[in-house]
């Protein structure tokens, strides 16, 4: 059974995510948890039914500060006795970008989320599908997809010149700025991603169906980035924060590139502060400085780095997203004023792009990837955005083409319409 034909077995919402062992799990919830918005524009929890967006009365209470609330109800399903490694229940879904404001109230937009700033699936039992599972998937047609920027290229090189400027006047050191490729769409999100996941093989895809009333139907992401991975045995964290992107055969290039370097070593730096806000004293290490991939099925040549440490025992998984997110690697350096600086410049809201799609375990482990590669479904609409890191020797032309090979993914089943 693949990967379409296990969504196919649940007629109502659903969710995909592919573990770091690359097995993918496929679920059904028994509940909604969602943070958004109330009409006093304040966040509030909610736990409602996934079929019909209805709220249900909440296993333990809702009230109180957001972050504090989320820790609370992660905890609560911790069973009393380790069952070893069990992955068949938790909490699958989305922390969207907007999230951010949760943990850091500085970094709230002046716009209003589109999404949720998070929605999780309550799941009791789970499918574990075996490494390569798409690969098994039938894929119905998909009708014709043309995407085109929103902001355009001339808009695109505007702005990554004013956050030039905020570079130079020492604001920030990098900061991604990024544009929204985006089309009319009304096929199914499940064929969408049964056509998109066998095609690129994504080392940290997921699939989200949302409850009624989230404002929008689906999140396909077709990420080959891990945003964090916590091992409940061992404490364990792990994040692999990715800068530069070429496409196939630009290996020597980005290897010997002296700026997407200096861009990755800004945000191991930071993700190296992030995680010694939770981590104990002296166990943040570098297990690898820098190593050339490939990934979307050979297509893209990513560069990635590795760090880790050890989470502290008073910690947990609540803890471990409040100190990290959102990603430093689709934010910058420094991380809120660089989050400032992307709400004034880009002309769309983010919502689930460059947020993060994945799975709170009960036994207390995690795993999350970053959404990049990700198109986010309305009732009519695919949005698909693309981004690049700026740094003081940033060429604007550059990065704009950088954007486009980010779009390589979507190509598989999309036309780009090319704005030069």
């Amino acid at each position: 059974m693949g990967v379409a034909g296990a969504l196919a077995r649940h007629p109502g919402p659903a969710a995909a995510f592919t573990l770091d062992d690359g097995r993918t799990l496929v679920c059904r919830p028994q509940a909604t948890l969602r943070l958004a918005l109330g009409p006093d524009s304040r966040p509030a929890w909610a736990w409602l039914d996934p079929r019909t967006g209805e709220t249900l009365p909440a296993p333990i209470s809702l009230e109180g500060e957001p972050a504090s609330v989320f820790d609370r109800v992660l905890r609560a399903f911790r069973p009393s006795t380790s069952k070893g490694d069990d992955r068949s229940s938790g909490f699958v879904g989305m922390v969207t970008h907007d999230a951010a404001s949760i943990f850091e109230p500085s970094a709230r937009s002046r716009r209003r989320p589109p999404l949720p700033l998070i929605e999780l699936h309550r799941f009791e039992e789970a499918d574990i599908l075996p490494p390569g599972a798409g690969e098994q998937d039938v894929r119905p047609p998909l009708p014709p997809i043309r995407l085109r920027s929103q902001t355009g290229r001339l808009g695109y090189l505007a702005r990554v010149r004013m956050a030039l400027d905020f570079i130079r006047a020492g604001d920030v050191y990098q900061v991604n700025i990024g544009h929204r490729l985006t089309g009319p769409f009304r096929g199914s999100p499940r064929a969408l991603f049964a056509h998109l996941s066998a095609q690129n093989q994504p080392k940290h895809g997921g699939y989200y169906e949302f409850a009624p009333g989230a404002g929008a139907r689906a999140v396909a992401s077709l990420s080959p980035e891990l945003f964090l991975t916590l091992d409940a045995g061992s404490r364990r964290v792990v994040t692999r924060p990715m800068k530069g992107t070429r496409t196939a055969g630009g290996d020597t290039e980005l290897r010997d590139s002296p700026k997407d370097r200096a861009e990755l070593n800004m945000i191991v730096d930071l993700m190296r502060n992030d995680l010694g806000r939770v981590c104990e004293f002296g166990s943040i290490a570098v297990d690898e400085p820098r190593n050339i991939e490939r990934h979307a099925a050979g297509a893209l040549v990513q560069a990635t780095a590795t760090v880790s440490g050890t989470l502290r025992e008073a910690c947990g998984q609540a803890d471990l997203l409040a100190a990290t997110f959102p990603p430093g690697s689709v934010t910058g350096a420094p991380k809120l004023r660089a989050l400032q600086l992307i709400d004034e410049l880009e002309d769309f809201p983010r919502g689930a792009w460059c947020g993060s799609l994945g799975v709170f375990f009960d036994d207390g482990s995690a795993q999350l990837n970053v959404a990049i590669r990700t198109a986010t479904l309305t009732a009519a609409r695919l949005d698909y955005p693309v981004g690049a890191g700026i740094v003081a020797d940033s060429d604007p032309e550059s990065e704009w083409r950088e954007t486009l090979a980010k779009a390589e993914p979507i190509r598989a089943v999309a036309t780009i319409e090319d704005d030069r």
